[in-house]
């Protein structure tokens, strides 16, 4: 009889994305009742400055969590390898 195949304990990618996106939409709508939609940008354009910091190498173009809008990002040729 074949082993039935146990189902990882962390979740899925797609699992994971709902829920950050989940939270992400919370705090925004949070952040709008509250009147304070500003503080809220602030803080998401500086988490995104830090992921884009983290993956600038290997990404071209990526569209920006917060915004839903495009961002454009170049990579700098001069520093890549060979």
């Amino acid at each position: 009889m074949a082993k039935t195949w146990e189902h990882p304990k962390c979740p899925s990618t797609d699992d994971w994305l709902r829920k950050m996106w989940f939270i992400h939409t919370m705090e925004y709508y949070s952040a709008i009742k509250k009147n304070e939609i500003m503080p809220y940008e602030a803080t998401c354009m500086e988490l995104e400055t830090l992921i884009l910091s983290e993956h600038a190498s290997d990404l071209g173009f990526l569209g920006t969590p917060c915004l839903g809008l495009p961002f454009h990002h170049s990579v700098d040729t001069a520093d890549a390898a060979p």
